[in-house]
């Protein structure tokens, strides 16, 4: 990076009624305005054509189409806005208005011409994952999200809920899990079988829930080969049993879990 590079400054962006301008309503672009819709963003769309989603959006109501090219002045009035077009000279107009309006512009394709990039998102809950390569490389982003996609499952939504209740209710700023609340448990339990040991053999559910693991009890039986999946920062505790030779009591291995 050289000095007059800058890594951008990610932030999430609160987009409930925001009024966002999408011009272009192809398949790139629908998917753009699919995402501002979800948000709850107030979407203005402009394009002469549209794919058959962005139209019936608009039928229902959940946008504003204009079925024309863009003209200067069609970016009046939004915070945020999108141009998704095959052509150049369109964009680059698109961006002319955005400087003189201030508002904060996406370009697809064209980073050089971008105010903000928008990363590839995996959703759990209220979980949200962004990976973003600085639109350098968005084909890479894609593959990541979907190998993220396939690691973390729909039981993420559940563990944020569990934090979001054990939350302690204070203005102080702490650690949402580090703490527990008086009279709560500090985690949860999972018992992973290590089958024959050979780490190819190991079920999915079974190495995410090493990797995502804060402490992992093992014993005798499991072939340290399967550490390998825990977490740098997990806490490893050996409770091995051979013959008379007991590491701890099973009592305060149950005390312990």
């Amino acid at each position: 990076m050289t000095v007059s590079q800058r890594w951008p400054h990610p932030i999430v962006v609160a987009l409930s009624a925001v009024p966002v301008t999408v011009v272009g309503a192809g398949a790139v672009a629908e998917r753009k305005i699919a995402a501002l819709l979800e948000g709850g963003a107030s979407v203005t769309v402009v394009s002469p054509e549209a794919t058959p989603s962005v139209e019936a959006w608009a039928a229902e109501g959940r946008l504003t189409l204009k079925r024309r090219p863009y003209r200067a002045g069609d970016l009046k009035g939004a915070r945020l806005a999108y141009a998704a077009t095959s052509r150049s000279e369109v964009n680059r107009a698109v961006r002319v208005e955005a400087i003189a309006e201030g508002v904060w512009l996406n370009v697809v394709d064209q980073p050089d011409l971008c105010d903000f990039i928008t990363p590839a998102i995996v959703r759990r809950g209220d979980l949200t994952i962004a990976i973003s390569t600085n639109g350098r490389a968005p084909a890479l982003a894609k593959q990541i999200r979907e190998d993220l996609e396939r690691q973390f499952g729909a039981d993420l939504a559940e563990r944020v809920d569990e934090a979001a209740r054990a939350r302690p209710k204070t203005n102080v700023e702490r650690s949402e899990v580090a703490v527990p609340l008086p009279g709560t448990t500090a985690g949860r339990v999972a018992l992973v079988g290590a089958g024959p040991g050979d780490p190819e053999l190991l079920t999915l559910k079974g190495r995410r829930l090493l990797e995502q693991a804060d402490t992992v009890v093992y014993d005798a039986l499991v072939s340290t080969r399967l550490l390998d999946f825990c977490s740098p920062s997990a806490e490893r505790i050996f409770v091995g049993k051979r013959d008379s030779r007991h590491t701890l009591p099973q009592a305060e291995i149950n005390e312990l879990l």
